[in-house]
């Protein structure tokens, strides 16, 4: 039997991937961080995330610039974020961790979940040594530089686009919103189900910028919604390395 009580030997995908939920308890000892073979060390995978996200916000606020978008879209304001509108910030995030922790409870009974569920495992695995600070550097990258680029940029020059042509406010508006968010969807692509769940939450962040007029409500949705998300997914990671490295050590 394949064991993992070598530090060296590592714990694959395939280890944890499809393990039910059910069967996920709570670790009695001290957690081992065993490597993953294609996991980027922490510093540099925060490192990198950050500049990738860097660039989203570059990129939008130059959007912004040349197509003469108000002044969300300028640098000093993506990257200070007012807490004005935090409260509706917090109720879109309890209502999308609560479509988290549906979607992970029935994993085990709809296909399509648990397939979801096996590939967002799949990317915890690559941050499962990145620090909660790390964490937090990523969802704040993600939660400003893709609302910037999706929201405040894509979705305000759609809707603009259509009511200079004469087309209705409140069509141009719809039309905008759905265009962004399918968009986001797509480029969140990893499976067909989490396509679909991925651009009904572009919708709920176009809906906050649409009904506040601001981009503050969507990106702090966002910068919350992932921190949460990341964290529970690195917290059943972990749970996941434990146990499998406690039930080989029983085999032994």
């Amino acid at each position: 039997a394949k064991t993992h009580d070598n530090l060296e030997t590592p714990i694959t995908f395939d280890d944890f991937a499809n393990k039910p939920s059910s069967t996920i308890t709570s670790p009695n000892s001290k957690d081992v961080a065993v490597p993953f073979p294609s996991a980027l060390p922490p510093i540099r995978m925060v490192s990198l995330s950050a500049l990738f996200y860097l660039f989203l916000v570059l990129a939008a606020a130059l959007g912004g610039r040349l197509l003469h978008f108000p002044e969300e879209l300028s640098l000093p304001h993506l990257l200070t974020p007012s807490l004005s509108h935090l409260p509706t910030a917090l109720g879109a995030t309890a209502f999308l961790v609560s479509n988290l922790l549906v979607f992970t409870g029935l994993a085990d009974k709809v296909p399509v979940m648990g397939e979801m569920r096996m590939v967002l495992r799949g990317i915890m695995s690559q941050m499962s040594n990145v620090p909660l600070w790390g964490l937090g550097v990523i969802a704040l990258g993600a939660g400003v530089g893709e609302e910037a680029l999706f929201r405040g940029l894509l979705q305000t020059a759609t809707t603009k686009a259509l009511a200079n042509a004469d087309i209705s406010l409140s069509v141009a508006e719809q039309a905008g919103l759905w265009s962004s968010s399918v968009v986001f969807g797509l480029a969140h692509a990893v499976t067909p189900f989490y396509t679909i769940w991925a651009t009904c939450a572009g919708a709920l962040f176009g809906w906050e910028y649409m009904s506040t007029g601001s981009l503050d409500a969507p990106i702090l949705t966002h910068c919350l919604y992932d921190f949460i998300a990341f964290g529970y997914l690195a917290n059943e990671f972990k749970q996941i390395k434990s146990e499998i490295r406690e039930t080989d050590s029983s085999k032994n």
